[in-house]
């Protein structure tokens, strides 16, 4: 079975992780499974989730949360209102690095353009 989510290291004052969707499948569904590879990783602390393909570009597309080595502790998800140039730059590099992800997802043909063509997101 493929997985929904690329799970990226990154350097970040904030967090070591991010957490990319490559589908439509929303947290819940390989959330049990991200864990086990962060567990087995022995990583604990704030990871952000970029959930364009299953959130689409709203306010809802990055969530950070808190990952205690062993499970995520859900009341420490939250959205982020204002995210860090460096995580959106990451974010679009890996995206239009990986275009064939866009095509299973919520993005709208427009979207999936604008994307694919570099422009900014």
């Amino acid at each position: 079975m493929n997985k929904s989510y690329n799970l990226k290291k990154i350097s970040n004052t904030e967090c070591q992780y991010i957490i990319f969707s490559v589908d439509y499948h929303r947290i819940e569904d390989y959330i049990s499974d991200l864990s086990k590879e962060l567990s087995r990783r022995s990583y604990s602390g704030m990871v952000i989730f970029d959930l364009l393909l299953s959130n689409g570009l709203n306010s809802d597309r990055y969530i950070k949360a808190i990952f205690d080595g062993n499970k995520f502790l859900l009341q420490t998800m939250e959205t982020i209102d204002n995210v860090d140039k460096q995580i959106e730059k990451i974010s679009s590099k890996f995206y239009q690095c990986k275009p064939e992800y866009l095509e299973n997802s919520v993005l709208t043909r427009a979207q999936k353009f604008l994307i694919k063509r570099q422009f900014t997101i």
